[in-house]
């Protein structure tokens, strides 16, 4: 369901202009997700539960949405709050950019 929610519509379907604006956004969104997983500190999680809380609600938004929805317009409107709840929670919980220097030297 995350999946599905997160990667549809694809790269390869050619419905009309704006799918494609859609899947380019889908792929920008999950590197950007990507970055931010890989940039992620796990110490912050006690630190800063609305992070772990806006991660959980979003997936739940996502998998809900993806398993319910069978309307593929309406998939890519109402997932939109799930994206939002994810990415605000990998970033809170993320490293900053003082944090990675420190780790490096």
């Amino acid at each position: 369901g995350i999946m599905l929610g997160l990667t549809r519509p694809y790269i390869n379907e050619n419905h009309s202009f704006l799918w494609q604006l859609s899947a380019m956004e889908n792929c920008c969104v999950i590197l950007f997700i990507s970055i931010l997983i890989f940039n992620l500190d796990l110490q912050k999680i006690n630190k800063q539960p609305l992070g772990g809380l806006s991660i959980v609600a979003g997936l739940i938004i996502i998998v809900l949405v993806a398993y319910t929805n069978p309307v593929l317009g309406t998939l890519i409107r109402l997932k939109m709050p799930g994206v939002f709840l994810l990415c605000f929670g990998l970033a809170t919980l993320s490293k900053s950019p003082k944090e990675k220097l420190k780790s490096i030297v």
